[in-house]
This record gives structure tokens, C-alpha cells and sequence, in this order.
């Protein structure tokens, strides 16, 4: 098989692996329980270490839909495991808090990543080469998939598309805040802010509630 049509095949089955998302919406959970997703990835140009990955520039982008009927609410952090090396453990960014409406996707790529899109305790990582993991936690199951983009130093591309699977875990502990405007059953023009623990926050969703202070 020839290069061009072996990237054109996989840019079709991913196409068609995102199309049918859509599909599984009804058996998604309506908000029992968490669930976590670890998402790997690798970004960056390798210049030479053949030991880690064979040389060239790397991509990662990972599309996150909400295939369910309510606003779900997430969480997403970045754990590396390279840099450092040498069975040694990289740092783990600070957790960001998000939400997705109904029927609604977005996207991390590996601008974010070496970016500043996340908070590293050192700053951004200072390798131009990084692996690790996009780990997201959730009150309800979510469609997950990343695609790999590899462009090695003789011209060669290739793209892959991984669907990662979510795994049962328990909530965030308590403590971790978030402001959600609360509207009172049958006194809509009450509504009022209140900063909750995050394990609340799903069922704040659930029965109209909204993400942030109200306006």
C-alpha cells in the first residue's frame, strides 16, 4: 500500500470512528457516578533519543464529546511522564474544572500542552518533546479519542486514532469548590450563586442548575 493512501485510509477511519459517536449518545449515563479517563499522548519534536521514540515531530489531539442529555460537568489535568527519565515521575499540572452542554465536543491538542494551557508547579514543560497522559475525571461517560499524528525526518506521516474507554473511580475529594448559579424549583426569578464541593455539583446540573456564578 502506497504513503498517500494508507494516510487517506486512516484519515477516513477516523472520520468514521468520530461520526458514529453520535450513535451510542442513548446508552450513555445520565450522572451515576465518575468515571476517568487517561488519554496518552506524545507532542513535540524528538530530535534523536531513539531509546524513547524513533526521531521526528509529534502530535496529539484529543476530542472530548458529551453524547449525554444534560450539561456534564469535568475535570482535566496533565500528568508527564517524560520529562524527567530514569523511572522517575514528571509533574502533574494543576486540575482545570470545565463543562460541556448536551450534543457539544471539544478539543486538547499538544498546543495547550507545551503551550501554558496548563499550570505545571515548574511552568511549562522546557523539553520540546513530552509524553504523558490527559487525565480526565467525569460525573457521567463522555466519547474520547485521540488522534496521533507522527511526521518522521524522511517525509513520512503517519495517523492514528485511539477511542479510550472510561473507568469507573470515585468522585473528586471534598473540598475542591466551584460557584454554580442555583435556581430554586417554581422561583426561577430567585436564582442566586453558591460555591459547592465539586461532588455536588452533578446533581445541581441535573435539576436546572448551571455552571459559574449567575449573572
Amino acid at each position: 500500500m502506497n504513503r498517500t493512501l494508507r494516510i487517506g485510509m486512516a484519515v477516513l477511519g477516523a472520520a468514521v470512528l468520530l461520526a458514529g459517536v453520535a450513535d451510542d449518545a442513548s446508552a450513555k449515563s445520565n450522572g451515576d457516578g465518575w468515571f476517568q479517563y487517561a488519554v496518552p499522548f506524545t507532542c513535540g519534536l524528538n530530535g534523536g533519543d531513539i531509546e524513547r521514540a524513533v526521531p521526528g515531530l509529534y502530535a496529539a489531539a484529543v476530542s472530548i464529546h458529551n453524547g449525554s442529555e444534560i450539561e456534564v460537568l469535568f475535570t482535566k489535568h496533565v500528568a508527564l511522564t517524560f520529562p524527567p527519565e530514569a523511572q522517575a515521575p514528571g509533574d502533574v499540572s494543576e486540575v482545570l474544572a470545565e463543562s460541556l452542554l448536551a450534543a457539544t465536543a471539544l478539543e486538547v491538542d499538544c498546543g495547550e500542552i507545551l503551550g501554558g494551557g496548563f499550570i505545571f508547579p515548574g511552568g511549562a514543560p522546557a523539553s520540546p518533546y513530552v509524553q504523558g497522559f490527559l487525565v480526565i475525571l467525569t460525573h457521567a461517560e463522555l466519547d474520547v479519542a485521540v488522534t496521533h499524528t507522527a511526521s518522521g525526518q524522511t517525509g513520512e506521516v503517519s495517523v492514528d486514532v485511539e477511542q479510550v474507554a472510561g473507568r469507573p473511580v470515585s468522585g473528586p475529594e471534598d473540598g475542591h469548590k466551584m460557584d454554580v448559579c442555583h435556581v430554586p424549583k417554581g422561583n426561577k426569578g430567585n436564582a442566586h450563586s453558591l460555591n459547592v464541593d465539586v461532588s455536588a455539583v452533578p446533581a445541581h446540573l441535573d435539576h436546572g442548575d448551571s455552571l459559574g456564578a449567575c449573572e
